[in-house]
This record gives C-alpha cells, structure tokens and sequence, in this order.
C-alpha cells in the first residue's frame, strides 16, 4: 500500500499564501501532498485558491488543535496578515500541544520614514486639527477613527459596509496601484497617510506618500510568534518541501 501523503494546513489570505499555494498545486496534482487552505472570513467574496479551502474560524487553540488532531495536519503555514496576531498565536499554541510542524510567513515591513506608533488610535492622535487623513486601514479599523471631529479622514474599505459616523469611506479592494494612490492623494489634498506596517504589496502607498510629502502616521505590526519566520513565498515553499520531504 502506498504511503499516504504528508498533509499541510495553510492559513491563508495574503498574496504570500497565494503564491504559495500556487506553486504547491502541482504537488497536490500528483497526490503527492495534501493542502489544505483556511480563510477567516474577513472577505466576504475572496478569490478562489487553487486547492481545497475552509473558512471561518476554528474555535481558538483548542479548535484548531482538535482540527489538527482530526485532518492528521503535519505542518501549518501561517500566512496570515502581519496584524492577524490572535490567529497567528493560536497557531502556535496549537501545533505545540499536537506536535505538528509551524512556520510564520511574515514579509518585511516599511523601512523608510515615518512617525511610529503603537497602535492606530495613538497615531491618528498625532494628526493636527485640520489634517486630511487618509486612513488605508480597512473597515475593521473604524472604532480607532472615531471621535476625531477636527479631521478631515478618508477611510479605504476594500467591500461596502454601512456608514460610519465622522468618516468618509472609499471603496477600493487592493491591490493598489502607484498611479491610482498617487491621483487619490493629490486629489484629495491628503496631508497624512494613517496606515499599518503591513508590509509587502500594501507599502507602495508609503512610497507614494513619502514621495508626495505626506507625512506617515504609522501602527507598528505585533511580534512574530516564536519559530522560524519566513520573509517570502519562495522561503515559505522551501520550508514546505524540506519540512513534509518533498521534491521539487
């Protein structure tokens, strides 16, 4: 009887975790690997992945172990977002306490200029009465936003939602490009960016704002989890194929 294929969770929803995958497809073609990709839902209408997908979430560590325990998972790729903290901590106590292997795909932040802070609501603070606020931080952020009557914000959602009390929205679903951030701040007069340290994709608009003079009100991302942390997909895939014993 043939050996039954190591089995891989990843959890997903970043352009990493796509490449990943993407690239994993064959694999998976051939039985030689068993994929599984979760997304939290976050995304009411995301793009189909090219393996089999979940989505929701798992019930906290103890779910996703039982989850681990049940699918027989051998390892688990957390590709997340940088600011998924709680999944991301969740996936680590869980494959400890079921003994299953773990990386963290976490890409390089913003390395350039920017007023930093540790958290979105103390950066928005920093903003002077007057300022027009871009806030490229998605709908999730709107609490952090509030009570700021003095500013001018314009919010960037990527789904339409309900109104949000003192702040415009703007629906636009990554990714961005250059041109397009570089026309929607001139436009809009925008003294400041208010963004995450999100990295990857998402810092183009930093390049844009810092090459328009707009200054940077930046929310630090949270620590990586302990554990190998991986810059990139192509990092990402040769952790995969050394850990499961697969080859190229």
């Amino acid at each position: 009887m043939a050996a039954e294929p190591p089995r891989l969770l990843v959890l997903a929803g970043t352009a990493e975790a796509r490449a990943v995958l993407e690239a994993l497809a064959p694999a998976v073609a051939e039985s030689r690997l068993r994929v599984l990709a979760s997304l939290a839902g976050a995304t009411r209408a995301p793009r189909p992945l090219p393996v089999e997908t979940r989505r929701g979430g798992f019930g906290g560590a103890e779910g996703l172990a039982a989850f681990l325990r049940a699918r027989r998972i051998d390892a688990v790729l957390d590709a997340t977002h940088p600011f998924a903290a709680r999944i991301s901590a969740n996936a680590a106590a869980a494959c400890a306490a079921v003994g299953a292997a773990r990386a963290q795909l976490l890409r390089p932040g913003w390395d350039g200029p920017a007023r930093r802070f540790p958290d979105l609501a103390s950066a928005l603070a920093a903003a002077p009465p007057g300022a027009r606020v871009l806030a490229a931080t998605g709908r999730a952020s709107a609490p952090a936003l509030q009570g700021r009557g003095d500013l001018e914000i314009l919010l960037r959602v990527a789904e339409s939602g309900p109104p949000i009390p003192g702040v415009e929205t703007l629906v636009s679903r990554p990714p961005h490009a250059p041109e397009a951030d570089r026309a929607l701040m001139r436009g809009r007069a925008i003294s400041h960016l208010l963004a995450r340290d999100s990295g990857g994709a998402d810092g183009a608009k930093l390049h844009v704002a810092r090459e328009l003079g707009i200054e940077i009100l930046l929310a630090e991302r949270p620590p990586a989890e302990p554990g190998a942390v991986l810059p990139g997909a192509p990092e990402a895939l040769d952790w995969v194929l050394e850990t499961l014993v697969l080859g190229r």
